[in-house]
């Protein structure tokens, strides 16, 4: 996904989740992960013999027995009413995958983490009318609203993007 590659680039989670939920998502990318469960991606490379938790987050994380809500503790920490904490067993992990791959931190603004998340929707949405998917942009944009929360007042991604 674009926040896993925006967090693999020197970005933390918090930096991923606000830009993402200033621009009017119910929840960042990064807290999505930690819902869904990082035990669900992080088993999957782990029993194909592919994980690589020096160079991969979500492996640290599964390796770690971080697996999101669900055990209180993934990308962030969960106190007992599943509040969402900043965790810097976390960050510290996330840091040290950085350096193995030579990666530092990076700053961007909310625009670009923005930008960098959702132009990729709106290249799919393209492809869709391309293959004839969808007849209209506005198809895509009511299926992004009412199926994965986009916000309302944006209008949709393809909207966005005019």
């Amino acid at each position: 996904s674009g926040g896993m590659a925006l967090l693999h680039q020197g970005l933390l989670p918090h930096q991923i989740d606000a830009a993402a939920e200033a621009y009017g998502m119910k929840m960042g990318p990064m807290r999505m992960q930690d819902l869904v469960g990082i035990d669900l991606f992080g088993r999957i490379n782990a029993t194909s013999g592919k994980a690589k938790p020096d160079n991969n987050v979500i492996d640290a994380m599964y390796k770690a027995e971080r697996y999101g809500q669900k055990n209180g503790k993934g990308l962030y920490k969960y106190d007992e009413k599943r509040n969402c904490l900043r965790d810097p067993e976390a960050e510290a992990m996330i840091k040290q995958i950085w350096k193995n791959n030579g990666v530092a931190d990076k700053v961007m603004s909310e625009e670009e983490i923005v930008d960098k998340l959702y132009l990729p929707v709106v290249n799919e949405g393209f492809k869709c009318l391309e293959e004839g998917m969808a007849i209209r942009p506005s198809d895509i944009d009511v299926c992004l609203h009412f199926g994965y929360n986009w916000p309302r007042y944006r209008g949709g991604p393809m909207q966005w993007s005019t």
